[in-house]
């Protein structure tokens, strides 16, 4: 009798007389969510690139801010460099990262990317903005794009200081977030990275399973969390379409009605966010360089993607 007992306090309910039975596997779909396309952006380093640099730097010569400057008398390349530049020798700590994966991420979510080459006329001057051109006049222009307004926040930026907590937001709490954010179609962003750099990107389909039966693979990890026959494990499957190669497929776990969570991937998202796109006129001087209109770029991007091969202004 004192065995039976026994066995039955490990295998709870599952266990009959004479036989143990192996708890019942729980499969569930907790979310699931498709947004629209996203689009492939450049982040646009600011350290100094010796080759191809008129395709990796913003402050290239005969680049979008080069051409920018020819056509309207500006200094968007000289405030480019003063205000936004690493030297390859620069002993700065955000000089391998430092760039706009930020503008990046708020163009790949809510702007389709430029589709044509536009040749702009003014003052009796006439350049060609080739697609790459155009696409750097948007990440000048990204932050004047979208409606600050509505913007959302979620999680705190870790950057590798004593009193961050690397840890959140913890899997419970990121379910309730991803509900959130996830309302409309709109793609939102992540950092995907929880240390002192950050790396955004755009993410447009999303899918949380719980079980109670984690992969083998953390098996190391589950010995080392205090005994609960009920805890619940999360597998977080996170997808972007512009960027494959930074799609998530991570887990997490609770225990009885969430009182504890935590992570079992060692990577895991430092914080989330959403911006929407600024409907009508762009107005004023953008807020990365002051010496480029957000308005003449809004002109330029709006014949890109119309199909407007030559636009007046």
């Amino acid at each position: 009798m004192f065995l039976v007992k026994l066995l039955k306090r490990i295998f709870g309910k599952t266990f009959r007389r004479g036989t143990p039975v192996a708890p019942k596997v729980l499969n569930h779909r907790v979310f699931s969510w498709d947004g629209n396309t996203t689009y492939t952006y450049h982040w646009w380093p600011m350290k100094e690139s010796i080759h191809n640099s008129l395709e990796n730097n913003l402050y290239s010569s005969s680049g979008g801010l080069s051409k920018y400057d020819y056509l309207f008398c500006s200094k968007a390349v000289e405030y480019q460099k003063i205000h936004h530049f690493r030297d390859n020798q620069s002993s700065e700590s955000d000089t391998n990262w430092a760039g706009f994966c930020d503008s990046a991420t708020i163009l790949s979510c809510t702007r389709e990317y430029p589709i044509n080459s536009v040749r702009v006329n003014y003052n009796k001057k006439s350049i060609l903005f080739t697609i790459k051109d155009i696409e750097a006049l948007m990440i000048i222009a990204s932050h004047d794009s979208v409606d600050k307004k509505r913007d959302i926040f979620y999680g705190e930026r870790n950057n590798g200081r004593i009193w961050d907590n690397p840890g959140e937001p913890y899997p419970c709490e990121f379910i309730k977030i991803l509900k959130t954010i996830c309302r409309d179609k709109i793609p939102f962003a992540l950092d995907i990275s929880k240390c002192e750099a950050v790396w955004n990107y755009s993410y447009n389909s999303v899918i949380v399973n719980m079980t109670n039966s984690p992969p083998i693979k953390f098996t190391h990890k589950l010995n080392t969390l205090p005994p609960d026959s009920e805890r619940r494990y999360y597998n977080f499957i996170i997808k972007s379409y512009a960027y494959p190669q930074k799609n998530l497929n991570i887990w997490g776990w609770s225990n009885t009605n969430n009182v504890s969570t935590g992570w079992l991937s060692e990577a895991h998202p430092d914080f989330i966010w959403k911006s929407y796109p600024k409907k009508g006129i762009w107005s004023g001087m953008c807020e990365i360089n002051p010496e480029i209109s957000a308005e003449i770029v809004r002109k330029i991007y709006m014949a890109s993607i119309t199909g407007i091969n030559s636009i007046d202004i």
